[in-house]
């Protein structure tokens, strides 16, 4: 993978967290605090805080994003290096894939967590 390329995806990977998952995550806590107060009003009951669940979403769904997209960088990531034999696989680089599924892997469940929470 070219130099371009990874800039390309952490690129599309910033604009993805800041830009469609906030505005997706909005929606959707417009649409569930709606539901909320009408349920409030049927049933009469005191106020719920939703303001610790839309942080724990906030913070959930950007755990998740970086988990997701640090994921896909580390399957595409190069692990070979060039010889005069051709291309071999370097140890190294794949254990910083492994360790990078690995870390992106736990961003992920973390946020999934987070976003599970209310």
């Amino acid at each position: 993978m070219s130099e371009a390329t990874a800039v390309i995806i952490v690129i599309i990977g910033i604009v993805t967290i800041f830009l469609v998952l906030p505005a997706a995550l909005g929606i959707w806590l417009k649409r569930r605090d709606k539901v909320r107060s009408d349920a409030r009003l049927l049933i009469d009951e005191q106020p719920i805080n939703t303001n610790d669940a839309r942080s724990a979403l906030n913070v959930g769904g950007l755990f998740l994003g970086l988990g997701a997209i640090g994921g896909v960088f580390a399957l595409i990531m190069d692990t070979t290096v060039a010889t005069g034999f051709g291309r071999i696989n370097n140890i190294g680089l794949l254990n910083t894939q492994q360790n990078l599924l690995i870390v992106c892997g736990v961003f992920a469940i973390v946020g999934a967590i987070l976003m599970a929470k209310r």
